[in-house]
């Protein structure tokens, strides 16, 4: 299956940022999915560090950008490449993947 690895960010502030997985066909969709959840509750446990932040921060202030595209069969070899991107972006530390 194909599947976009993308990070959310503050646009004032990159190291303010959320690595994540999608497999919608547009970017865009997903920042929009991610900014109406955001409106809605904070209670998405996966994302509640984001949504916090859209909420303090203004949602119009976040933009989202293509890491890469992956065509990974297996769900463990798609996790491990994740969590590489978001150990090395430093997103769990200072910014909001938990």
């Amino acid at each position: 299956m194909m599947y976009k690895i993308y990070r959310i960010y503050l646009n004032r502030d990159e190291s303010k940022a959320y690595i994540g997985v999608t497999r919608q066909s547009q970017l865009r969709y997903c920042l929009s999915d991610h900014k109406r959840k955001s409106k809605l509750s904070v209670e998405y446990k996966k994302c509640k560090r984001l949504y916090e932040g859209m909420i303090e921060e203004g949602i119009e202030n976040y933009k989202i950008e293509l890491i890469e595209k992956v065509e990974i069969k297996d769900k463990d070899e798609l996790n491990l490449k994740l969590n590489n991107y978001i150990r090395e972006k430093e997103t769990k530390d200072k910014g909001y993947n938990k």
